[in-house]
């Protein structure tokens, strides 16, 4: 499951900070007081994220709200295994997938009492992109995160995890449904992880 990430708010990337203002600059045309959230992100904030653009056919940064919004609550995760089946996922699987990027992701170890929180970001990345879909809710984008089964190492905090690609993935991901089957294979599963003191 993946229900909080961190993106820094400070000392990131060129790139990282690249892709992050070009989406908070985006939100600022239909709103020039919009701020796009940094630190950590929840279902329900505007994040930075990566698709493909539809007027240059490139890849572009986008402000977007996390969760898809449906009777039963809001959807911010989505099971890789069957988005290309179940009716909600579908048509966005096909023809609006999307990457968010992030540095680290947060669970909870459930096993301790009271329950401490975790980090976990991938190794040897400055940083990575989950899988996601995303979809209009009358003008407003929204995104979800693909889950798969968790890696062994850290199975013992949560039966899934968020997919997480790498630059290679994250290219393929994009490119067709049938390259994203692929991409969603090569998802990492080598993470450092940490409780998080408060």
């Amino acid at each position: 499951m993946c229900a909080r990430y961190y993106v820094p708010q400070t000392e990131v990337s060129s790139e990282l900070d690249n892709v992050l203002m070009e989406a908070e600059n985006r939100g600022k045309l239909h709103s020039p007081d919009f701020t796009l959230k940094r630190g950590e992100i929840r279902p329900g904030d505007h994040a930075a994220v990566l698709a493909m653009s539809r007027l240059t056919k490139t890849v572009a940064s986008f402000p977007m709200q996390w969760g898809f919004h449906t009777e039963q609550g809001l959807v911010f995760n989505a099971r890789s295994e069957t988005v290309s089946t179940k009716s909600l996922f579908h048509e966005s699987y096909m023809f609006r997938r999307c990457l968010i990027p992030m540095l680290a992701y947060f669970e909870w170890d459930h096993r301790q009492k009271p329950m401490l929180k975790y980090r976990f970001e991938p190794q040897n990345l400055q940083f990575a992109c989950f899988a996601g879909l995303y979809r209009f809710e009358g003008q407003q984008p929204v995104f979800t995160i693909l889950t798969r089964k968790a890696a062994s190492a850290i199975a013992h905090f949560h039966d899934r995890m968020p997919v997480i690609l790498d630059a290679h993935a994250q290219s393929l991901y994009l490119t067709s449904p049938d390259a994203a089957g692929l991409a969603l294979q090569e998802s990492i599963d080598q993470l450092y992880f940490g409780a998080v003191c408060s």
